[in-house]
């Protein structure tokens, strides 16, 4: 969502939308690997990072799908014109 936030941006300015939530989550999460890069890493070491990363899922589940759709709701007007 940081990425999409910034091209939506290109399209029409996000105005009185508080986007932090989607900060604070990337903070929270950045430094688990991903794809290609967790084959460097042990199946028990995976395992209690994947353990963490679940509870800060669940810690913003709802509170990114909120904004989510907030976000859907308020522009839902914009259409594709590419």
């Amino acid at each position: 969502m940081n990425y999409l936030s910034g091209r939506i941006e290109d399209i029409r300015a996000l105005e009185d939308l508080d986007l932090s939530i989607f900060r604070k989550y990337y903070l929270e999460i950045q430094s688990h690997p991903v794809g290609q890069e967790r084959q460097l890493y042990s199946k028990d070491f995976l395992e209690r990072l994947d353990r963490k990363l679940k509870a800060v899922d669940e810690k913003y589940r709802d509170l990114l799908y909120g904004k989510c759709m907030e976000i859907i709701e308020k522009y839902k007007d914009i259409k594709d014109l590419c």
